[in-house]
């Protein structure tokens, strides 16, 4: 990974999105390790939804970091789901319905505001979602995982945008 894709993951823009394709599994479990890592060691809420063949490489990776990954999901400050089992929530015909992805993802944003004040200030969250290509995989119709994306790039970012006052 180059200086600047690793400056980009450690340091994202708030409301950000980024979008990182991948080939190689390993680079996808380093690139998600140091978006996450970076997050948690800044105090961070983190939201980790990935395929199910890739979480042991990526939780892997927290853990060999020093990182007690059941301390961080038991006080909210993590929270790993697997992507085959959070696709189906939001799913209809095949395709994401708005209104339950957004209350799904208005559910983890505020389960994590709410488990992650600091005094007053609440910490930032940081969101990955493997429901991209090779999502199809997980889908079964690789021609609609682009859609799946948008829908939930779109339901973070409104919420991001509502809780930043943008």
């Amino acid at each position: 990974m180059n200086p600047k894709a690793s400056a980009l993951l450690a340091d994202p823009h708030p409301c950000g999105h980024i979008v990182y394709p991948y080939t190689d599994r390993d680079l996808l479990a380093q690139a998600v390790c140091l978006y996450a890592s970076a997050g948690l060691r800044k105090d961070e809420a983190v939201i980790l939804i990935m395929r199910r063949d890739n979480c042991p490489a990526i939780t892997g990776g927290l853990c060999r970091q020093g990182f007690d990954l059941q301390d961080l999901q038991r006080t909210g400050q993590l929270n790993c789901m697997l992507a085959e089992d959070t696709l189906p929530r939001f799913m209809v015909d095949g395709m994401p319905d708005v209104k339950k992805l957004e209350a799904l993802a208005e559910g983890w944003i505020g389960t994590a505001r709410a488990r992650m004040r600091n005094g007053s200030k609440v910490s930032p969250i940081r969101a990955f979602g493997e429901m991209v290509c090779p999502a199809g995989a997980v889908m079964g119709q690789s021609h609609r995982s682009p859609l799946v994306f948008s829908a939930v790039q779109l339901s973070i970012n409104r919420s991001c945008a509502e809780n930043f006052g943008f």
